[in-house]
C-alpha cells in the first residue's frame, strides 16, 4: 500500500500512483467491465432474435406448406373454376400493368390534317386488318386445334354439364313449337 492507502496497479511495474492516475485507471477498469457487459448482453439479444427468426420461418414455411397442399385439392376439385379465376386474375394484372394508350397528341382540327396523312393512315389501318392468309389455311388449323382437344377432361367439366342442359332444353322446346 502507498502512503494515501492507494493500491500500486501492475501496469505501473512498482512505481506508486498519484490520486489522480488511480481515479483514471478505476475509471478505464469500470468502462472496460461496462463495455464486457454490453457485449454479452448484446450476443443474448443476437441468439434470441435468431432463435425468434428460425421460429417465425419455420412458421412461414409450415404455413405455405398448408396453403399450397389446400390451394392444389381446390384446383384439381374445381379446374375450370380455377381457370375461370386465372384468367380473371390475368385481367386484372394486364389492366394495372399495361399503360394506357394515348390518344394523337395532335389536336383535331381541320387545319392540321392533309390528304396525304389521312390516306397514309387509311392504308396502314387497312393492313392490318386485312389478313391476306387465306381462309383454308386458317380453317386447317382450327380443325387441328379441335381435333388435340382431350374429351376426357372435356365431357367432365361443369361446363359441359351446363351446356348439355341448355343443348336439351332447346332441342325440347323446337319440338313442342
Amino acid at each position: 500500500m502507498t502512503p494515501n492507502n492507494l493500491p500500486i496497479s501492475r501496469s505501473d511495474a512498482g512505481q506508486q500512483l498519484g490520486p489522480a492516475q488511480h481515479t483514471s485507471n478505476e475509471a478505464r477498469l469500470n468502462e472496460q467491465m461496462l463495455i464486457a457487459e454490453l457485449r454479452r448482453e448484446l450476443s443474448e439479444l443476437g441468439g434470441m432474435f435468431t432463435q425468434i427468426a428460425e421460429a417465425r420461418t419455420a412458421q412461414i414455411q409450415k404455413f405455405a406448406g398448408e396453403t399450397t397442399a389446400s390451394l392444389r385439392s381446390n384446383i384439381e376439385a374445381h379446374p375450370w373454376t380455377s381457370v375461370g379465376l386465372a384468367a380473371a386474375a390475368g385481367a386484372i394484372v394486364a389492366l394495372a400493368v399495361v399503360p394506357k394508350t394515348p390518344r394523337s397528341s395532335r389536336p383535331y382540327n381541320a387545319a392540321s390534317f392533309n390528304a396525304d396523312d389521312i390516306a397514309a393512315s387509311v392504308r396502314g389501318a387497312m393492313s392490318r386488318v386485312v389478313n391476306t392468309e387465306p381462309i383454308t389455311s386458317r380453317l386447317e388449323r382450327v380443325m387441328d386445334s379441335i381435333s388435340k382437344i382431350d374429351t376426357a377432361s372435356l365431357t367432365s367439366s361443369p361446363a359441359y354439364e351446363t351446356a348439355k342442359t341448355w343443348l336439351q332444353s332447346a332441342v325440347n322446346a323446337g319440338r313442342n313449337l
